[in-house]
């Protein structure tokens, strides 16, 4: 309630200030074409800002209809303009703008005013409630990160790890020795270890990242053990030890490199390999190794040779996985452009591309001519379009292009 409160008082201060503003440059336009000798019957500078502001209260106050979820946004912009512009029409006839003794002329250019002030009105509120939209559907495309990835470990890690006994991946390799020598489940013990490491993490790393863990890290381990009741594995899928020692890598790593990317983990021994990464030289696949590495000699101990060293090459293959991953999400083109004219090309990078870059000046080797080098790094659907747009317009540009998933500024993540 006091967020619509404080949204409604903005939203409402807003409209009286582009209607004065509005108010004032109408006047000024009126007075220029007039050569100084425009008037409106009975005016009062007093009654038309007190107009004024009775229309900024009536495109204002209406905004609050975009609160509501339950109407489609067609009928909310007609509550909203209908509403502003019966009280502009109430207004303008009582203050003199339209109506009494003035021409038609008037009253038509008035009125093309009156429309044009909705809009712009109604245009400020849509673009402010756009960008709202906007981050709301970021908040969403990042919770549905959060969730999919998870539950793609949550597969790969009931249906292929656990049944074969892998002991690789942090707390769910420790927690299949656990249910081994104990009554604990897999599962039960996930979520107790879990939930101690995830307030380790909310110390060292912070509470925006504790969040997002700890909503993977409960997600997870629900799913885990949802799935445990729900369809309880007594043997693997398959008799294929090797086909399912890949399902048991590639899943998880998917899972986890989506959440490192986006500055999450699933909670565990990853929160100590981010600790780890944090505090060191290590990427997070190295780190992931150090800390999962003594769970996994403890594999071969408690079961088989043969899946301790399954193990091995699961948490061998499953680091790397998870750094190629990383790298793979965050691929970037870097360009170094040779030409004789970086205009066009600059034109296109920032009206069509929305990129920047930087233009060097230089000169041939060969043929001693002033060149120019234009520096700027694109993600891969965009290096495509430059490339093509090149060698569309400028043939004989010589162009390098390098693979860099390492890109710190403006427009790019970096892990």
């Amino acid at each position: 309630m006091r967020e619509t409160m404080k949204n409604l008082i903005k939203n409402t201060i807003t409209s009286i200030g582009i209607a004065l503003t509005v108010f004032c440059i109408t006047g000024m336009v009126f007075d220029i074409a007039y050569d100084g000798n425009f008037s409106l019957d009975n005016y009062q500078f007093s009654k038309m800002v007190i107009g004024c502001i009775i229309v900024g209260l009536g495109f204002g106050l209406p905004t609050m209809i975009y609160d509501k979820d339950n109407l489609p946004m067609p009928f909310k912009i007609i509550i909203h303009m209908g509403t502003g512009c019966i009280i502009y029409t109430i207004v303008a006839y009582t203050v003199g703008w339209i109506g009494g003794t003035s021409s038609i002329l008037h009253g038509i250019i008035a009125a093309i005013f009156q429309i044009a002030l909705a809009f712009i009105i109604w245009g400020g509120f849509m673009l402010h409630y756009r960008n709202d939209v906007r981050k709301m559907n970021e908040k969403i495309k990042h919770f549905s990160l959060l969730t999919g990835s998870t539950l793609i470990m949550a597969v790969g890690t009931y249906f292929f790890k656990f049944t074969n006994n892998f002991t690789f991946g942090g707390i769910t390799g420790l927690a299949v020795l656990v249910a081994d020598k104990t009554n604990i489940s897999a599962s039960d013990f996930s979520f107790i270890v879990n939930m101690l490491l995830l307030a380790l993490g909310f110390v060292v790393l912070g509470r925006k990242f504790a969040a997002k863990t700890a909503y993977c890290s409960i997600l997870l381990s629900v799913a885990l053990s949802f799935l445990s009741r729900v369809c309880p594995m007594e043997h693997p899928l398959t008799d294929q030890t090797m086909l399912e020692l890949c399902f048991a890598i590639a899943l998880p790593a998917l899972g986890s490199a989506i959440l490192f990317n986006i500055g999450s983990s699933s909670g565990g021994t990853d929160i100590i390999a981010m600790i780890l990464k944090k505090y060191s030289s290590f990427d997070i696949g190295k780190a992931l190794l150090v800390t999962d590495i003594m769970i996994t000699v403890a594999g071969c101990f408690v079961f088989n040779i043969e899946t301790g060293l399954y193990s091995f090459l699961g948490l061998a293959v499953r680091s790397f996985m998870i750094d190629n991953f990383i790298e793979s999400f965050n691929l970037s083109k870097y360009f170094n452009v040779v030409c004789d004219n970086p205009d066009d090309i600059c034109d296109f990078l920032v009206h069509d591309l929305n990129r920047s870059a930087t233009v060097v000046h230089a000169q041939g080797a060969f043929s001693g001519k002033d060149k120019y080098i234009v520096l700027t790094a694109l993600n891969r659907p965009q290096a495509v379009r430059l490339r093509n747009y090149i060698k569309g317009n400028q043939p004989t540009a010589f162009i390098l292009i390098s693979n860099t998933s390492e890109i710190i500024g403006k427009g790019f993540h970096n892990v």
